[in-house]
């Protein structure tokens, strides 16, 4: 770390790394998908407030909807794109008609 940020001259493609991640909610804990039908790296990202697109050195040349561009550096082959905004959160309601539980035992819904 010290080194791409002192002494190759990174600290500022680390920073404003550091503050999309920081501006998209982004936590050591947050939820990362990788997509493994494409080359190089690339990875969604889920913030508490947006998420992020990663691209390294992969062939990614179709956006989803929904994305704009946040970074391009190193020749390109470092590209990141950040949604507008998180999803806002909803409420489902689950009815289970066929269902009757007894004593001790309990419905649940999982996915």
């Amino acid at each position: 770390y010290w080194p791409d940020m002192y002494d190759w001259g990174r600290g500022d493609l680390i920073r404003t790394l550091i503050k999309l991640r920081k501006d998209a909610g982004i936590r050591a804990d947050s939820p990362i998908r990788f997509q493994s039908h494409y080359s190089g790296l690339v990875a969604t990202i889920n913030g508490s407030r947006q998420r992020l697109l990663i691209a390294l050195d992969a062939d990614l040349s179709m956006i989803p909807e929904g994305f704009t561009k946040a970074l391009f550096a190193d020749a390109e082959r470092i590209r990141a794109w950040q949604t507008r905004s998180a999803p806002e959160d909803t409420t489902t309601t689950l009815h289970c008609d066929n269902a009757n539980p007894g004593n001790g035992q309990a419905v649940y819904a999982v996915g």
